[in-house]
């Protein structure tokens, strides 16, 4: 009997170990951009629309978007969230809440976006959260959720395009919060242009602000592993370098 019961504690822990890894872990098998990838590629994620749209803080029009909100019309928000909380932990990172952003036309209408990750994020990771909403037409901002001074905070952004709203967000917290820290800021996808410096020069902006930025892919890997998974055509591919992040890039088909 007391060599059985250590037994069964160690089978039982085996097994509760092996389960976890089995439902949770897999994310580890495969590299985490190629799990983004598939994840916008199978779920339509990936826009081309006909004639080419506007962005908030961008003059030049957008040949395709990225919308997350066709993976949370899917169900697949744990998918995604898990995914980032697992690039959260990798990037080992201290930090004492994270800093969701959200955009509106005006405080007193909708979120534009018609999905959060960040609440799930927080609960995954057992960290508070707060939501800043953003109205970019009138530079305005407001917090949803409760800051203390002094915390150190991580921002959390789905696709960053130009890095201002990142700026205002950064500003509006250490003007509002004493001694508040800012020292990240994570995000899915960066799609900065690329004959400006790409990647890298959306990290070496934000570093002036004294925030290092980690994204899991950007914009021009993206594209590239779309195409290459068959997500994007030939044609669609000729499309899109028309876009100002993508001119001048590996990926242009003259």
């Amino acid at each position: 009997m007391i060599v059985i019961l250590p037994l069964a504690v160690f089978a039982t822990c085996l097994i509760g170990t092996l389960f976890i890894m089995n439902k949770y872990e897999n994310i580890f098998m495969y590299p985490i951009n190629t799990i983004l990838v598939d994840l916008i590629g199978k779920n339509q994620a990936f826009l081309i629309p006909a004639e080419p749209t506007r962005a908030e803080h961008r003059e030049e029009p957008l040949y395709y978007k990225i919308e997350f909100a066709k993976i949370f019309e899917k169900g697949l928000q744990m998918d995604l969230s898990k995914l980032m909380a697992y690039f959260i932990k990798k990037s080992n990172v201290n930090f004492d809440r994270m800093i969701g952003i959200e955009s509106k036309k005006a405080l007193d209408q909708p979120s534009l976006e018609k999905y959060s990750f960040v609440p799930i994020l927080s609960a995954m990771m057992r960290k508070p959260y707060a939501i800043i909403v953003e109205v970019p037409e009138q530079s305005q901002f407001i917090c949803e959720g409760e800051i203390e001074e002094g915390e150190t905070v991580i921002i959390i952004d789905d696709v960053l395009t130009t890095g201002e709203s990142i700026f205002g967000v950064t500003e509006y917290l250490r003007k509002q919060y004493k001694n508040i820290k800012v020292t990240y800021a994570f995000a899915f996808v960066v799609r900065y242009p690329y004959d400006e410096g790409g990647f890298d020069e959306a990290k070496k902006r934000l570093a002036k602000y004294g925030i290092e930025l980690r994204a899991i892919i950007d914009n021009i890997d993206l594209v590239k592993k779309l195409y290459e998974k068959k997500y994007v055509t030939l044609e669609q591919l000729k499309y899109i370098s028309n876009d100002k992040d993508l001119k001048g890039s590996p990926i242009f088909i003259g």
